[in-house]
C-alpha cells in the first residue's frame, strides 16, 4: 500500500511519507523483521515503477534513497499502573491525576474522540508496575493497536515527555519515589508550564 504523505522541497524532487507497510511482524525476531524490510523495499521499487507509468511529471523518476531500517509502531509494551483503552480515548475520559489533554487519533475519521474534544491522560500510566524510579513515555506504553494509535503519536509524546521530566526533577527535589509524588504538586507545575488541563470542566474517571 501506498499513503498520501508526500511533498517537495527541491525542483525534481519529491519525498513520499509513510509510503509502504507491512502488518504482524514480531519486531523482536531478526529474521521476521529482515523479511519485513525486504517486502516493504520491494514495495518501494513498485510504487516508483506506478508513479513513472501513471503520473505525468514522473517519466524519468528513480528511487534516490530509503530508511535505514523499519520504523515499528507497535511492539514490546511496558505494563503500566493505568493502560489507556480505545474506550476511554473516544469517549474522553478524564482523570484525577491526568498531566495533559489529547485530542487526535491517526485513524480519523474512521476512529475519532467524540464531540471533537479530547481525553485526559492519566500520570499512573507513565508508571510501571513492580519498578520504582523510572517512567514509561512514548511508543512503549498502551496494549492495544487502535489506543496506541492515539498515544503514540508525535504531540502525545512529546507532553508525556514534558511530564515525565517534569515529575522527575520534582521527585529528586521532595527526594520520594514517581510513584509518591503528590500529583496536585506536578500538576500546578504543569500548569505554570501553561500545559492545558481543562481544568473548568474535569469530570473525572
Amino acid at each position: 500500500m501506498w499513503g498520501p504523505l508526500g511533498y517537495s522541497l527541491h525542483p525534481n524532487e519529491f519525498t513520499y511519507i509513510n509510503g509502504t507497510s507491512v502488518k504482524s511482524v514480531d519486531a523482536t525476531d531478526p529474521e521476521a523483521l529482515t523479511d519485513a524490510e525486504i517486502r516493504l523495499r520491494h514495495q518501494v521499487t513498485v510504487l516508483a515503477s506506478m508513479l513513472r507509468e501513471h503520473i505525468p511529471g514522473f517519466e524519468r523518476a528513480y528511487v534516490r534513497w530509503t530508511p535505514d531500517s523499519a520504523g515499528i509502531r507497535l511492539t514490546r509494551i511496558i505494563e503500566c499502573e493505568h493502560d489507556l483503552s480505545l474506550e476511554e480515548i473516544v469517549q474522553g475520559a478524564r482523570f484525577e491525576d491526568e498531566v495533559f489533554l489529547y485530542g487526535f487519533h491517526d485513524c480519523a475519521p474512521r476512529i475519532m474522540i467524540e464531540y471533537g474534544k479530547w481525553y485526559g491522560f492519566p500520570y499512573r500510566a507513565m508508571i510501571p508496575k513492580g519498578l520504582e524510579g523510572l517512567f514509561v513515555v512514548g511508543r512503549c506504553l498502551t496494549k492495544t493497536w487502535e489506543a496506541h494509535m492515539s498515544t503514540r503519536n508525535t504531540v502525545s509524546c512529546m507532553a508525556q515527555g514534558q511530564a515525565a521530566g517534569t515529575a522527575a526533577a520534582l521527585s529528586c527535589r521532595d527526594r520520594v519515589s514517581p510513584r509518591q509524588l503528590e500529583i496536585e504538586k506536578l500538576r500546578n507545575t504543569l500548569r505554570s508550564q501553561e500545559v492545558f488541563l481543562g481544568d473548568e470542566e474535569r469530570s473525572t474517571t
